[in-house]
């Protein structure tokens, strides 16, 4: 997600962002599946990870430790 001024979409006091069902689509994201949101305000940028994704990352980052 990228930063436009007078964009659409915004955080909500509650922290919540609403996401379009086009892209929670694209992505494999559910209604209320929680994610991980880091931002990058250099470069306008969002980025978001789904709890499976970093579990995934974590397993592989401990697998190569183990290995190693």
């Amino acid at each position: 997600m990228t930063s436009r001024r007078g964009g659409r979409w915004k955080i909500s006091r509650q922290g919540h962002l609403f996401l379009p069902s086009s892209v929670r689509r694209s992505c494999g994201i559910g209604p209320g599946d929680r994610l991980l949101i880091l931002a990058y305000p250099d470069r306008s940028l969002l980025v978001a990870y789904t709890m499976g994704a970093l579990e995934l990352m974590v397993s592989r980052y401990v697998g190569e430790q183990e290995a190693a």
